[in-house]
Protein backbone atom coordinates (compact mmCIF):
# COMPACT_ATOMS: atom_id res chain seq x y z
CA UNK A 1 0.00 0.00 0.00
CA UNK A 2 2.98 2.50 1.00
CA UNK A 3 4.83 2.03 -2.58
CA UNK A 4 1.59 2.15 -4.41
CA UNK A 5 0.45 5.40 -2.71
CA UNK A 6 4.26 6.92 -3.10
CA UNK A 7 4.24 5.82 -6.61
CA UNK A 8 0.93 6.06 -8.33
CA UNK A 9 0.80 9.74 -9.20
CA UNK A 10 3.94 9.41 -11.07
CA UNK A 11 3.33 6.79 -13.09
CA UNK A 12 0.52 7.73 -14.25
CA UNK A 13 1.98 11.23 -15.14
CA UNK A 14 5.00 8.92 -17.41
CA UNK A 15 1.46 6.83 -18.31
CA UNK A 16 0.03 10.11 -20.01
CA UNK A 17 3.44 11.57 -21.66
CA UNK A 18 3.86 7.79 -23.11
CA UNK A 19 0.39 8.01 -24.52
CA UNK A 20 0.91 11.37 -25.82
CA UNK A 21 4.21 11.02 -27.64
CA UNK A 22 2.45 7.35 -29.12
CA UNK A 23 -0.56 9.78 -30.69
CA UNK A 24 2.34 11.94 -32.05
CA UNK A 25 4.35 9.59 -34.23
CA UNK A 26 1.17 7.91 -35.13
CA UNK A 27 0.01 11.29 -36.58
CA UNK A 28 3.44 12.18 -37.82
CA UNK A 29 3.24 8.83 -39.87
CA UNK A 30 -0.42 8.74 -41.38
CA UNK A 31 0.44 12.98 -42.17
CA UNK A 32 3.90 11.86 -43.99
CA UNK A 33 2.18 8.98 -45.70
CA UNK A 34 -0.40 10.59 -46.60
CA UNK A 35 1.07 13.49 -48.40
CA UNK A 36 3.96 11.47 -49.55
CA UNK A 37 3.72 13.00 -53.05
CA UNK A 38 4.50 16.62 -51.51
CA UNK A 39 7.43 15.05 -49.21
CA UNK A 40 9.13 13.83 -51.89
CA UNK A 41 8.70 16.59 -54.50
CA UNK A 42 9.36 19.28 -51.34
CA UNK A 43 12.58 16.77 -49.89
CA UNK A 44 10.50 16.92 -46.72
CA UNK A 45 11.22 13.55 -45.68
CA UNK A 46 14.18 14.88 -43.14
CA UNK A 47 11.63 16.78 -41.21
CA UNK A 48 9.21 14.17 -40.65
CA UNK A 49 12.00 12.01 -39.79
CA UNK A 50 13.30 14.07 -37.36
CA UNK A 51 10.04 14.74 -35.93
CA UNK A 52 8.90 10.75 -35.34
CA UNK A 53 12.25 10.16 -34.06
CA UNK A 54 11.31 13.70 -31.20
CA UNK A 55 8.21 11.47 -30.15
CA UNK A 56 9.54 7.85 -30.38
CA UNK A 57 12.78 8.80 -28.12
CA UNK A 58 9.98 10.39 -25.34
CA UNK A 59 7.96 7.34 -25.34
CA UNK A 60 11.24 5.45 -25.03
CA UNK A 61 12.26 7.57 -21.53
CA UNK A 62 8.64 7.43 -20.23
CA UNK A 63 8.39 3.64 -21.36
CA UNK A 64 11.68 2.85 -20.01
CA UNK A 65 10.84 4.82 -16.80
CA UNK A 66 7.33 2.95 -16.41
CA UNK A 67 9.82 -0.63 -16.70
CA UNK A 68 11.81 0.41 -14.04
CA UNK A 69 9.07 1.09 -11.77
CA UNK A 70 7.63 -2.35 -12.83
CA UNK A 71 10.92 -4.34 -12.15
CA UNK A 72 11.25 -2.03 -8.89
CA UNK A 73 8.73 -4.14 -6.62
CA UNK A 74 10.94 -7.46 -6.77
CA UNK A 75 14.30 -5.77 -5.98
CA UNK A 76 12.38 -3.93 -3.43
CA UNK A 77 11.10 -6.96 -1.51
CA UNK A 78 14.19 -8.83 -1.48
CA UNK A 79 16.05 -6.24 -0.31
CA UNK A 80 13.96 -5.52 2.52
CA UNK A 81 13.88 -9.39 3.65
CA UNK A 82 17.43 -9.83 3.35
CA UNK A 83 17.68 -6.18 5.51
CA UNK A 84 15.21 -7.51 7.64
CA UNK A 85 16.61 -10.82 8.42
CA UNK A 86 20.13 -9.74 9.02
CA UNK A 87 18.76 -6.89 11.34
CA UNK A 88 16.94 -9.50 13.11
CA UNK A 89 20.00 -12.24 13.59
CA UNK A 90 22.64 -9.27 14.27
CA UNK A 91 20.11 -7.66 17.10
CA UNK A 92 19.71 -11.43 18.43
CA UNK A 93 23.44 -11.81 18.11
CA UNK A 94 23.66 -8.23 20.36
CA UNK A 95 21.16 -9.74 22.66
CA UNK A 96 23.41 -12.66 23.48
CA UNK A 97 20.47 -15.05 22.12
CA UNK A 98 21.44 -18.01 21.00
CA UNK A 99 21.31 -18.52 17.30
CA UNK A 100 19.97 -22.18 17.47
CA UNK A 101 16.61 -21.38 18.86
CA UNK A 102 15.53 -18.34 16.20
CA UNK A 103 16.93 -20.42 13.38
CA UNK A 104 13.70 -22.65 13.09
CA UNK A 105 11.69 -19.55 13.20
CA UNK A 106 13.16 -18.08 10.43
CA UNK A 107 13.02 -20.95 8.39
CA UNK A 108 9.51 -20.59 8.82
CA UNK A 109 9.45 -17.00 7.42
CA UNK A 110 11.91 -17.83 4.95
CA UNK A 111 9.78 -20.81 3.32
CA UNK A 112 6.70 -18.72 3.41
CA UNK A 113 8.62 -15.39 2.19
CA UNK A 114 9.84 -17.55 -1.29
CA UNK A 115 5.83 -18.99 -1.18
CA UNK A 116 4.55 -15.91 -1.00
CA UNK A 117 7.08 -13.95 -2.72
CA UNK A 118 5.98 -14.49 -6.31
CA UNK A 119 2.40 -13.43 -5.73
CA UNK A 120 4.00 -10.31 -3.89
CA UNK A 121 5.65 -9.10 -7.22
CA UNK A 122 3.20 -9.78 -9.27
CA UNK A 123 0.15 -7.83 -7.76
CA UNK A 124 2.93 -5.14 -7.08
CA UNK A 125 3.89 -5.45 -10.93
CA UNK A 126 0.32 -5.35 -11.84
CA UNK A 127 -0.41 -2.12 -9.77
CA UNK A 128 2.26 -0.06 -11.23
CA UNK A 129 1.52 -1.40 -14.84
CA UNK A 130 -2.41 -0.16 -14.60
CA UNK A 131 -1.25 3.42 -12.47
CA UNK A 132 1.13 3.76 -15.97
CA UNK A 133 -1.79 2.61 -18.40
CA UNK A 134 -4.64 4.26 -16.67
CA UNK A 135 -4.38 7.68 -18.77
CA UNK A 136 -5.21 5.21 -21.68
CA UNK A 137 -7.53 3.12 -19.69
CA UNK A 138 -9.89 6.22 -19.05
CA UNK A 139 -9.99 7.33 -22.63
CA UNK A 140 -10.65 3.59 -23.66
CA UNK A 141 -13.31 3.16 -21.40
CA UNK A 142 -15.06 6.05 -22.08
CA UNK A 143 -14.92 5.18 -25.85
CA UNK A 144 -16.10 1.73 -25.18
CA UNK A 145 -19.38 3.35 -22.40
CA UNK A 146 -20.60 5.46 -25.70
CA UNK A 147 -20.11 2.49 -28.25
CA UNK A 148 -21.94 0.22 -25.71
CA UNK A 149 -24.50 3.12 -25.10
CA UNK A 150 -25.04 3.50 -29.27
CA UNK A 151 -25.00 -0.52 -29.84
CA UNK A 152 -27.62 -0.68 -27.08
CA UNK A 153 -29.69 2.59 -28.78
CA UNK A 154 -28.98 1.23 -32.16
CA UNK A 155 -30.39 -2.41 -31.26
CA UNK A 156 -33.16 -0.70 -29.82
CA UNK A 157 -34.40 1.25 -32.94
CA UNK A 158 -34.22 -1.31 -35.36
CA UNK A 159 -36.90 -3.31 -33.21
CA UNK A 160 -38.95 0.51 -33.52
CA UNK A 161 -40.86 2.32 -36.41
CA UNK A 162 -38.33 4.25 -38.80
CA UNK A 163 -39.00 7.75 -38.09
CA UNK A 164 -41.75 9.27 -40.50
CA UNK A 165 -41.13 12.77 -42.75
CA UNK A 166 -44.72 13.82 -43.95
CA UNK A 167 -44.29 17.52 -43.03
CA UNK A 168 -41.17 18.84 -42.90
CA UNK A 169 -37.52 19.09 -41.26
CA UNK A 170 -37.41 22.32 -38.98
CA UNK A 171 -34.26 23.94 -37.37
CA UNK A 172 -35.07 26.10 -35.04
CA UNK A 173 -32.49 28.70 -33.04
CA UNK A 174 -29.10 26.27 -33.41
CA UNK A 175 -26.54 27.73 -32.20
CA UNK A 176 -23.21 25.59 -32.03
CA UNK A 177 -19.44 26.88 -30.54
CA UNK A 178 -16.23 24.87 -30.95
CA UNK A 179 -14.70 23.53 -27.88
CA UNK A 180 -12.24 26.32 -26.42
CA UNK A 181 -13.89 29.06 -29.03
CA UNK A 182 -15.03 32.20 -27.83
CA UNK A 183 -16.94 32.39 -31.32
CA UNK A 184 -20.22 30.82 -32.14
CA UNK A 185 -19.77 28.94 -35.64
CA UNK A 186 -23.58 28.97 -35.84
CA UNK A 187 -25.80 31.71 -34.30
CA UNK A 188 -29.48 31.25 -34.66
CA UNK A 189 -30.02 29.09 -37.85
CA UNK A 190 -34.12 28.90 -38.71
CA UNK A 191 -34.94 27.03 -41.65
CA UNK A 192 -37.65 24.70 -43.02
CA UNK A 193 -37.41 22.25 -45.76
CA UNK A 194 -40.38 19.87 -46.85
CA UNK A 195 -40.09 16.32 -48.54
CA UNK A 196 -38.70 16.15 -51.70
CA UNK A 197 -37.26 20.08 -51.35
CA UNK A 198 -33.98 20.89 -52.57
CA UNK A 199 -31.87 23.25 -50.75
CA UNK A 200 -28.99 24.90 -51.55
CA UNK A 201 -26.51 26.48 -48.44
CA UNK A 202 -23.84 29.15 -49.80
CA UNK A 203 -21.86 31.51 -48.24
CA UNK A 204 -18.12 32.52 -48.23
CA UNK A 205 -15.57 30.06 -46.70
CA UNK A 206 -15.32 29.64 -43.63
CA UNK A 207 -19.06 30.73 -43.36
CA UNK A 208 -20.15 28.20 -41.55
CA UNK A 209 -21.59 26.20 -44.40
CA UNK A 210 -19.75 22.74 -43.27
CA UNK A 211 -20.26 23.24 -39.85
CA UNK A 212 -24.21 23.30 -40.54
CA UNK A 213 -23.55 20.00 -42.77
CA UNK A 214 -22.23 18.53 -39.80
CA UNK A 215 -25.04 19.52 -37.24
CA UNK A 216 -27.56 18.08 -39.54
CA UNK A 217 -25.56 14.87 -39.87
CA UNK A 218 -25.06 14.36 -35.89
CA UNK A 219 -21.36 14.62 -36.35
CA UNK A 220 -21.57 17.33 -34.10
CA UNK A 221 -24.23 18.17 -31.00
CA UNK A 222 -25.55 21.78 -31.15
CA UNK A 223 -25.40 23.92 -28.19
CA UNK A 224 -28.77 25.27 -28.36
CA UNK A 225 -32.18 24.81 -30.74
CA UNK A 226 -33.77 21.59 -32.10
CA UNK A 227 -33.41 19.62 -35.06
CA UNK A 228 -37.09 18.37 -35.87
CA UNK A 229 -38.65 16.20 -37.91
CA UNK A 230 -42.14 16.23 -38.52
CA UNK A 231 -42.17 17.36 -34.62
CA UNK A 232 -39.46 15.10 -33.14
CA UNK A 233 -35.74 15.87 -31.76
CA UNK A 234 -33.48 14.19 -34.36
CA UNK A 235 -31.16 14.25 -31.77
CA UNK A 236 -33.40 11.67 -29.43
CA UNK A 237 -33.32 9.10 -32.63
CA UNK A 238 -29.96 9.55 -33.68
CA UNK A 239 -30.11 5.70 -34.84
CA UNK A 240 -32.99 6.79 -36.78
CA UNK A 241 -31.88 10.22 -38.37
CA UNK A 242 -28.67 8.30 -39.73
CA UNK A 243 -31.06 5.78 -41.02
CA UNK A 244 -32.54 8.28 -43.19
CA UNK A 245 -29.62 9.99 -44.66
CA UNK A 246 -27.11 9.83 -47.62
CA UNK A 247 -24.25 11.52 -47.36
CA UNK A 248 -21.44 12.78 -50.08
CA UNK A 249 -18.61 14.69 -48.95
CA UNK A 250 -15.99 16.69 -50.96
CA UNK A 251 -13.14 13.76 -50.38
CA UNK A 252 -14.66 10.24 -50.90
CA UNK A 253 -13.39 7.68 -48.72
CA UNK A 254 -12.70 4.64 -50.36
CA UNK A 255 -11.32 1.22 -49.00
CA UNK A 256 -8.34 -0.31 -50.97
CA UNK A 257 -11.64 -3.27 -51.67
CA UNK A 258 -13.55 -3.97 -54.70
CA UNK A 259 -16.04 -1.47 -56.17
CA UNK A 260 -19.08 -3.73 -54.97
CA UNK A 261 -17.80 -3.25 -51.08
CA UNK A 262 -17.33 0.29 -51.21
CA UNK A 263 -21.04 1.17 -52.26
CA UNK A 264 -22.25 -1.18 -49.68
CA UNK A 265 -19.83 -0.38 -47.78
CA UNK A 266 -19.98 -1.94 -44.13
CA UNK A 267 -22.35 -4.56 -45.56
CA UNK A 268 -20.87 -8.32 -45.60
CA UNK A 269 -20.88 -9.62 -49.11
CA UNK A 270 -23.64 -12.46 -48.17
CA UNK A 271 -25.78 -9.42 -46.79
CA UNK A 272 -25.29 -7.28 -49.90
CA UNK A 273 -28.77 -6.59 -51.73
CA UNK A 274 -27.63 -7.22 -55.33
CA UNK A 275 -31.29 -5.18 -56.23
CA UNK A 276 -30.28 -1.75 -54.44
CA UNK A 277 -26.96 -2.54 -55.52
CA UNK A 278 -27.76 -2.30 -59.17
CA UNK A 279 -30.29 0.90 -58.72
CA UNK A 280 -27.86 2.96 -57.15
CA UNK A 281 -25.06 2.17 -59.92
CA UNK A 282 -27.60 2.96 -62.77
CA UNK A 283 -28.51 6.41 -60.24
CA UNK A 284 -24.71 7.33 -60.09
CA UNK A 285 -24.58 6.38 -63.37
CA UNK A 286 -21.54 4.26 -63.09
CA UNK A 287 -22.87 1.60 -65.11
CA UNK A 288 -21.06 2.52 -68.16
CA UNK A 289 -17.48 2.02 -66.22
CA UNK A 290 -18.37 -0.87 -64.68
CA UNK A 291 -18.93 -2.18 -68.16
CA UNK A 292 -15.50 -1.37 -69.17
CA UNK A 293 -14.21 -3.19 -67.04
CA UNK A 294 -13.10 -6.92 -66.56
CA UNK A 295 -14.23 -7.64 -63.48
CA UNK A 296 -16.91 -5.16 -63.00
CA UNK A 297 -18.07 -4.45 -59.89
CA UNK A 298 -14.97 -6.53 -58.21
CA UNK A 299 -12.57 -4.48 -59.69
CA UNK A 300 -10.24 -3.35 -56.75
CA UNK A 301 -9.82 0.35 -56.89
CA UNK A 302 -6.31 0.52 -55.28
CA UNK A 303 -5.74 2.43 -51.96
CA UNK A 304 -7.72 6.05 -51.57
CA UNK A 305 -9.40 5.16 -54.96
CA UNK A 306 -5.93 5.62 -56.72
CA UNK A 307 -6.66 3.42 -60.02
CA UNK A 308 -9.90 5.84 -60.33
CA UNK A 309 -10.40 9.87 -61.63
CA UNK A 310 -12.12 12.08 -59.11
CA UNK A 311 -15.37 12.54 -61.25
CA UNK A 312 -15.38 8.32 -60.84
CA UNK A 313 -14.74 8.47 -57.42
CA UNK A 314 -17.18 10.83 -56.71
CA UNK A 315 -19.60 8.63 -58.96
CA UNK A 316 -18.71 5.61 -56.09
CA UNK A 317 -19.77 8.11 -53.44
CA UNK A 318 -22.92 9.50 -54.80
CA UNK A 319 -23.50 5.47 -54.89
CA UNK A 320 -23.08 4.81 -51.86
CA UNK A 321 -25.38 7.53 -50.62
CA UNK A 322 -27.61 5.97 -52.82
CA UNK A 323 -27.82 2.35 -51.54
CA UNK A 324 -29.46 2.15 -48.28
CA UNK A 325 -32.36 4.24 -49.95
CA UNK A 326 -32.16 7.29 -47.93
CA UNK A 327 -35.05 9.70 -47.73
CA UNK A 328 -32.59 12.77 -47.71
CA UNK A 329 -29.51 13.23 -49.28
CA UNK A 330 -26.29 15.85 -47.58
CA UNK A 331 -23.86 17.26 -50.40
CA UNK A 332 -20.79 18.51 -48.73
CA UNK A 333 -18.92 20.40 -51.40
CA UNK A 334 -19.64 17.40 -53.24
CA UNK A 335 -18.27 18.95 -56.15
CA UNK A 336 -15.94 21.39 -55.62
CA UNK A 337 -12.66 19.59 -56.01
CA UNK A 338 -13.76 18.80 -59.80
CA UNK A 339 -13.34 20.46 -63.24
CA UNK A 340 -16.03 21.91 -64.44
CA UNK A 341 -16.66 19.18 -67.36
CA UNK A 342 -17.17 16.32 -64.61
CA UNK A 343 -19.04 18.62 -62.13
CA UNK A 344 -21.50 19.18 -64.87
CA UNK A 345 -21.78 15.39 -65.80
CA UNK A 346 -22.07 14.84 -61.53
CA UNK A 347 -24.80 17.81 -61.19
CA UNK A 348 -26.54 15.68 -64.05
CA UNK A 349 -26.26 13.12 -61.88
CA UNK A 350 -27.81 14.37 -58.78
CA UNK A 351 -30.43 15.93 -60.54
CA UNK A 352 -31.91 12.58 -61.72
CA UNK A 353 -32.04 11.21 -58.54
CA UNK A 354 -33.46 14.73 -57.16
CA UNK A 355 -37.16 14.32 -57.90
CA UNK A 356 -37.86 11.79 -54.85
CA UNK A 357 -35.41 12.70 -52.19
CA UNK A 358 -34.95 15.78 -50.48
CA UNK A 359 -31.25 17.03 -51.11
CA UNK A 360 -29.48 19.42 -48.79
CA UNK A 361 -26.61 20.89 -51.13
CA UNK A 362 -23.46 22.56 -49.41
CA UNK A 363 -21.78 24.35 -51.97
CA UNK A 364 -19.47 27.51 -52.80
CA UNK A 365 -19.81 26.97 -56.49
CA UNK A 366 -22.94 28.57 -57.43
CA UNK A 367 -23.76 26.52 -60.66
CA UNK A 368 -24.29 23.40 -58.18
CA UNK A 369 -27.47 24.66 -56.61
CA UNK A 370 -28.64 26.86 -58.96
CA UNK A 371 -31.68 24.21 -59.56
CA UNK A 372 -32.46 24.17 -55.95
CA UNK A 373 -35.72 25.23 -54.99
CA UNK A 374 -34.58 27.64 -52.16
CA UNK A 375 -31.01 29.10 -51.24
CA UNK A 376 -30.10 29.77 -48.02
CA UNK A 377 -26.75 32.43 -48.01
CA UNK A 378 -24.97 32.56 -44.67
CA UNK A 379 -22.18 34.56 -43.48
CA UNK A 380 -20.60 34.37 -40.24
CA UNK A 381 -22.28 31.21 -39.47
CA UNK A 382 -25.67 33.26 -39.94
CA UNK A 383 -28.72 33.30 -42.46
CA UNK A 384 -28.48 36.52 -44.00
CA UNK A 385 -30.64 35.96 -46.90
CA UNK A 386 -32.68 33.65 -48.42
CA UNK A 387 -34.84 32.76 -51.65
CA UNK A 388 -34.67 31.30 -55.10
CA UNK A 389 -31.54 31.88 -56.99
CA UNK A 390 -32.79 34.72 -59.20
CA UNK A 391 -33.78 36.53 -55.60
CA UNK A 392 -30.63 36.19 -54.06
CA UNK A 393 -29.19 37.71 -56.93
CA UNK A 394 -31.48 41.15 -57.00
CA UNK A 395 -31.26 40.91 -52.92
CA UNK A 396 -27.10 40.35 -51.99
CA UNK A 397 -24.33 41.97 -53.94
CA UNK A 398 -21.79 39.70 -52.78
CA UNK A 399 -23.92 36.92 -54.83
CA UNK A 400 -24.58 39.23 -57.59
CA UNK A 401 -21.25 39.30 -57.92
CA UNK A 402 -20.37 35.94 -57.34
CA UNK A 403 -23.03 34.91 -60.34
CA UNK A 404 -21.37 37.59 -62.60
CA UNK A 405 -17.81 36.02 -61.91
CA UNK A 406 -19.07 32.84 -62.78
CA UNK A 407 -20.85 33.82 -66.02
CA UNK A 408 -17.65 34.88 -67.07
CA UNK A 409 -15.63 31.67 -66.69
Amino acid sequence: LIYTQLTKKHLVRLGKKGQEATVGFYQVIHEGLSGVKEVKVLEAESFFMRLFKSFTDKYKKNMTHVAVWQIAPKIMIETLIVTMVTGYIFFAYLSDRDIAEILPLLGVFGVAFMRLYPSFNAILSSISSISAQKFSLDILYDELKEADHKTTQTVRDTQETALAYQHSLELKGLHYRYPGSELPALKDINLTISPGESIGIVGKSGSGKTTLADVILGLLHYESGEILLDGINVFREISKWHGMLGYIPQNIFLLNDTIQQNITFGVHEEDIDHEALNNAIISAQLQELIEELPKGVLTVVGERGVRLSGGQRQRIGIARALYRNPKILVLDEATSALDNETEAAISKAIETISHNKTLIIIAHRLSTVKNCDRLYLIDNGKIISHGSYQELINKNEWFKKVNDLAATQ
